[in-house]
Formats: C-alpha cells, structure tokens, sequence
C-alpha cells in the first residue's frame, strides 16, 4: 500500500509485538500494480475511495468497506485520496488455526457489506488499529482477542477451499511479471517475453489479460508509471528526463496515462508535495 513502492512481489515486515502487520495508510490518488505476497491481507477503507482489481474483477471500496485477498492472489489497487487500516496476516501465524490457509479465497458479494458479521468484522478492525496505536496496558491480549475475531468470522462467512488449476503456468506468469518488474525500463515487448518465458504470444497476452485485468503492454506502461510517479515526488529531476529514464519514450501518452491513473498532471503532482 502506501508506504511501499510498487513490485511484483511485495516483502511485509511484521510488526514484532503482535506477529502480523497493523498500519494506517494515507494515500495520495495513485495506482499499483499487480503483486502478491505469501500474507492473507485485509483491507478496511477509513475515507475516500480503492478499487482492487484480481482475476478479472474489480471490487470498490467506499468508507466503512473492506475486502479480504487470499495468498499468492495477484492483485493491484487503484485509488483517489484514501485513508484505510491494512492487516497483513503471515501464512505461517495463520496454520496454527487454519489447515492449508495459503490455499483459501474469499467472496464477499456487494449485499453482504449490510450483513450483521460483516458490520461485527468492521467494528473489530476500527477497534484493532485503535488498540494498537494506544497500547495500554494488556494491549496484545486485547489486540490478538479482536484479531482472531476477525479472522474467524472472515474465513467461516467469506472463506473457500480453492485448487488453483494450472499452477506451472501461475508460476511462470509470475516471472515474467518479476522481469518486467526488474527490467521496465529497457525495451519489452510481448513476443520478447513470450519468447523467453516459453510462451506463444497470443496465449500469453490472454492468460496476462485474464490474471491481472489489464493488457501486458499496459501493465508494462503501469509499471514505468509507477517509478516515473515516485521518482516526481522524491526528486528534483527534470520530468521529461524522469520518463526517458524509466523507458516512457512517448512522453505525451505517458503524460495521459499518468493523469488517468495518479488524477493530475506530473507538474501538478510535484507541485503539491512540496
């Protein structure tokens, strides 16, 4: 979220006294591609509005509204301006009440945001990260009381065995999206990596389409953005010189596509931090 820059697997440092990772994040409107990680995470949006996107679909998320994202899921987020508590969960915390957690996905429809356990799962978040931040006395029983709680509800209500099918297949998407990760700012194409990652091109196109929601050229582009986005707001660099350096070599579609997804212009957004 916030407070880490965008990748294809993202690293979660627990906080050490309760064993998973609490943390409030404040979001400028912004975007972040698809990563994954081997934690169920939990998201409860405080203020403003995120849009998650995984296997296709897209879940809005407006105030007082959370989404549960299974191990391993990839997924991106889209959001305006937001406030949102994040939970983090390891797979290894998780195994000690739950047998095979990294192999569970949760549904949770539209109409069951105004369901009793859903509500009962919201108050216990906005208490955990209250708990958490004032830390009296006795506060990690009290934490890990509201947390188990939570988990509980979430996995018996909204929680679902699933074999993943074609894992190999998983596997190698996932390394092409490590390269892209690593090397956007060089030329990519989609039959260079289709190439180097065993694939046929078109299949490779559907299957990237399918996983992530966006097209492989686009998330190559999203990628770009990303670095161009935080290289604006932590350095004094020239603009056009930033996007050259992370390979967007068309500065006016990069220019378009940064203000469709980061909701201003890169002078605008340079502008306002400082």
């Amino acid at each position: 979220m916030a407070d880490e820059k965008g990748g294809e697997y993202e690293v979660v440092v627990n906080n050490n006294d309760v064993d998973v990772r609490i943390f409030v994040s404040r979001e400028d409107p912004g975007f972040k591609p698809s990563h994954w990680h081997r934690h169920i995470e939990i998201v409860l949006v405080l203020s403003g509005t995120v849009t998650f996107s995984y296997e296709a679909q897209q879940v809005v998320l407006q105030a007082g509204e959370f989404i549960a994202i299974g191990s391993g899921v990839l997924h991106s987020s889209n959001h305006e301006k937001n406030c949102s508590v994040v939970l983090q969960i390891p797979i290894s915390y998780l195994e000690k009440y739950w047998d095979n957690p990294d192999n569970i996905l949760f549904t949770i429809q539209k109409q069951d945001r105004l369901d009793v356990v859903y509500q009962d799962i919201v108050a216990s978040l906005r208490e955990m990260v209250q708990v958490y931040q004032h830390k009296e006395r006795g506060y990690r029983f009290k934490f890990n009381e509201l947390m188990l709680h939570c988990l509980y509800l979430i996995f018996t209500k909204y929680g679902q065995d699933s074999v993943l099918i074609n894992v190999g297949q998983d596997k190698r998407l996932k390394e092409v999206l490590a390269d892209i990760n690593e090397n956007y700012a060089t030329t990519l194409t989609v039959n260079d990596l289709a190439h180097k990652f065993h694939y046929n091109p078109d299949y490779l196109s559907r299957i990237f389409k399918q996983k992530t929601g966006v097209s492989l050229n686009r998330y190559i582009y999203l990628v770009r953005l990303s670095h161009v986005h935080f290289e604006i707001v932590n350095s004094d660099k020239p603009i056009h010189n930033i996007f050259e350096d992370n390979g967007v070599n068309n500065i006016r579609l990069g220019t378009k596509l940064f203000e469709q997804y980061y909701g201003a212009l890169p002078r605008e957004v340079r502008k306002r931090r400082k």
